[in-house]
């Protein structure tokens, strides 16, 4: 693969941690809709910092032992985040109203109060259209991208939007980009795809022939990848 500046029809995006991101954490998220239904725990507001320890904590363990992207279809995604989410709180405190917080903070996250574009997000969006290339996602995410990204007023840009929940495989699996390359009718060596993780966005992107940038503000992947950006604005400079 020649290196860049590249020749692309098609730039892909990954959505969380790349496109946008939780807004504040989900800790505060959560615990400011937990207090709504009935939490009596997690006591150390501003912040609701140990909501969000115990988040990390159940994300990891539910992730280890039943992998999201096993989860196949918008219902059995849903019950995978119920699990996450009553694992966070199980050692928290009470919780009479569970069910109806989860149900509230599911659709929470399906709007712009839950998240936030990343810094200079619609400025390159904007100007990627304006050179005529046409704009993807590929993500592991859920039925809630359309509403998101309506939310965050960024739909608009998006020619074709790929997610896991829709389609029989998930990052890291290169058969994902090699689907999603058909359906838009594109050749992979026009194609760039640009996220966040190394292995599920970077990785997996080379291997079905795709160019890939590791989206890397906060500087943890140094020498990680070849191709890195620290800003958004930065992919510019690696196409034709």
């Amino acid at each position: 693969m020649m290196g860049p500046p590249w020749t692309i029809q098609w730039v892909f995006f990954d959505a969380v941690g790349t496109l946008f991101q939780v807004r504040g954490s989900v800790g505060e998220v959560y615990g400011r809709e937990a207090f709504r239904y009935g939490f009596k725990g997690a006591p150390d507001r501003p912040g609701h910092r140990a909501i969000d320890r115990a988040f990390k904590r159940a994300f990891r363990t539910v992730q280890t032992a039943s992998p999201l992207a096993e989860r196949t279809g918008e219902s059995a995604q849903k019950e995978w985040w119920r699990e996450v989410v009553r694992e966070t709180f199980r050692d928290l405190g009470p919780f009479p109203r569970f069910d109806d917080f989860f149900e509230s903070v599911f659709d929470l996250f399906a709007t712009d109060a839950a998240w936030e574009l990343e810094p200079g997000c619609r400025r390159v969006l904007n100007r990627l259209k304006r050179q005529g290339r046409n704009l993807g996602i590929i993500s592991n995410f859920d039925s809630r991208i359309d509403p998101v990204l309506e939310s965050l007023g960024i739909r608009h840009f998006f020619d074709l939007i790929s997610v896991s929940s829709q389609l029989p495989h998930a990052k890291p699996d290169e058969a994902m980009f090699r689907m999603v390359i058909r359906r838009a009718g594109a050749v992979p060596d026009r194609c760039l795809h640009v996220g966040d993780h190394p292995e599920e966005d970077y990785d997996a992107g080379r291997a079905a022939g795709l160019h890939a940038l590791l989206y890397d503000p906060g500087r943890r992947w140094t020498g990680r990848a070849e191709h890195r950006v620290e800003e958004l604005q930065d992919i510019a400079s690696f196409l034709l």
